[in-house]
């Protein structure tokens, strides 16, 4: 299906849309969850969403970078839920679904608060780090975490772009054969 609006506002659906970012829309699945479909541009002015291989190894990836975080509890990520396909606008499309979280984004906090999430997403990022994950360079982007003033707390959220540096590592290592020494 082509979408004809930049910022991809799609048809009525029975899941409303929340947001948008450069390459993921995100739908409120019911008052728990939502769920990020990928989409890509076609041509100027014209997106689609995608239901490509690539776009599942994107969104799972995704899921893998959430669920590891979120089990050494770290940057406050939604639940994970995993990844499946949605049915939506005569189609069905990978998508990664998650616990829906109601707080305020980074990008529609005052200045002093956001200082004040910028500081504490650093704090975050350090630990990501500790247990081999590499943030993603939009990871300071406002529209990368929520920010909940009365708990003084960060939340982080679209990891589609961070690296688990020990899977990468394992995954690239060429094992030397057994040699007599």
């Amino acid at each position: 299906m082509a979408i004809n609006v930049p910022w991809v506002k799609l048809p009525q659906t029975k899941y409303e849309q929340l947001r948008n970012g450069k390459r993921g829309v995100v739908f409120k699945l019911s008052p728990q969850y939502v769920g990020k479909i990928i989409y890509r541009q076609v041509r100027e002015n014209k997106y689609e969403l995608r239901h490509d291989k690539e776009s599942l190894e994107e969104l799972t990836h995704e899921h893998n970078i959430c669920e590891k975080l979120y089990k050494n509890n770290i940057g406050n990520v939604p639940k994970p839920i995993g990844v499946d396909r949605l049915g939506i606008l005569e189609s069905s499309y990978p998508t990664f679904i998650m616990e829906y979280i109601t707080l305020p984004r980074g990008d529609e906090i005052n200045h002093v608060d956001l200082g004040k999430a910028t500081r504490l997403t650093i704090s975050e990022i350090g630990k990501a780090t500790d247990i081999g994950l590499l943030a993603g360079k939009d990871v300071l982007n406002p529209a990368n975490f929520f920010y909940d003033t009365e708990k003084n707390q960060v939340r982080l959220i679209d990891f589609g772009r961070w690296t688990d540096l020990l899977k990468k590592y394992h995954d690239d290592e060429e094992y030397p054969q057994d040699r007599n020494i």
